[in-house]
């Protein structure tokens, strides 16, 4: 076995490349950003059959947009372990072979359509940001159309976690954009998660009791406390995400965010 390692910023990214039957794998640790997936999205466009497995809570839209778009069209398997929140869930949803280690959270929140609708109200419709994030969530919705996972999923998350306020807006030439919820994030049961799509070889070791979850979002800091676990999938109301959330303040996403 041949084993070599890359390191970016805060996180670690290695691979393990062996010559037997298995294939090799990409071991990914930590938020997903443009600079640390270029690596990864170049080794799975190389051609060699890797399979990933994954540990993250989120990160950049582009950058998870670009990895979920790689796992899917080069049908890269993908094992997620420990926590795979936010984005990282669009980047399992991608994969034609998904895999869960036992005692895994699979947690949802916001979503791309979401994050487009708020910045095009905070910034305006043609705003490049606001249209950066309308493309985004065009994307998005083309993995989940291809993955099989029904795009409701994610519309769902968003009631369920919340919002209460968000803020966009552009400070020296930077984007700045938060949020505050009720709910940090929102986990599915088995059964719900059925219903969105998912196979039960996909999910079987997702964490689906309620209290070791708690548990697990107390005494993880990362994670914000405030964890929603849903037995059975939702039958929400007809209100969309187009209602206008009224402007957070800096001090109250600081405070709220530190509940």
């Amino acid at each position: 076995m041949t084993k070599f390692s890359s390191c970016f910023s805060a996180i670690c990214i290695s691979m393990a490349l062996t010559s037997c039957a298995h294939r090799p794998e990409i071991r990914y640790s930590g938020p997903i950003t443009e600079q640390d997936v270029k690596p990864v999205i170049a080794a799975i466009k190389s051609g060699n059959p890797y399979s990933l497995r994954i540990r993250s809570l989120g990160g950049d839209g582009e950058a998870v947009t670009a990895l979920a778009e790689a796992v899917q069209a080069f049908r890269i398997p993908v094992t997620i372990h420990n926590e795979c929140a936010s984005g990282c869930t669009l980047v399992y949803i991608a994969s034609p072979k998904r895999k869960a280690e036992p005692g895994t959270a699979l947690l949802f929140h916001w979503s791309g359509a979401f994050h487009a609708e708020t910045l095009s109200q905070k910034l305006g419709a043609q705003n490049p940001e606001a249209l950066k994030g309308s493309a985004l969530a065009k994307r998005e919705l083309s993995i989940l159309s291809a993955s099989g996972i029904d795009p409701q999923i994610y519309t769902d998350a968003v009631e369920i976690v919340r919002p209460l306020c968000a803020s966009a807006q552009i400070s020296n030439e930077e984007l700045q954009y938060f949020g505050v919820s009720e709910l940090n994030f929102v986990s599915f049961s088995h059964e719900a998660l059925q219903s969105y799509g998912f196979k039960e070889k996909d999910i079987r070791n997702i964490i689906t009791d309620p209290s070791t979850l708690k548990i697990r979002a107390e005494s993880n800091n990362s994670w914000g406390g405030l964890v929603g676990f849903v037995p059975n999938r939702p039958k929400l109301s007809a209100k969309t995400n187009s209602t206008a959330l009224r402007d957070c303040t800096r001090e109250e996403f600081l405070a709220l965010s530190r509940r």
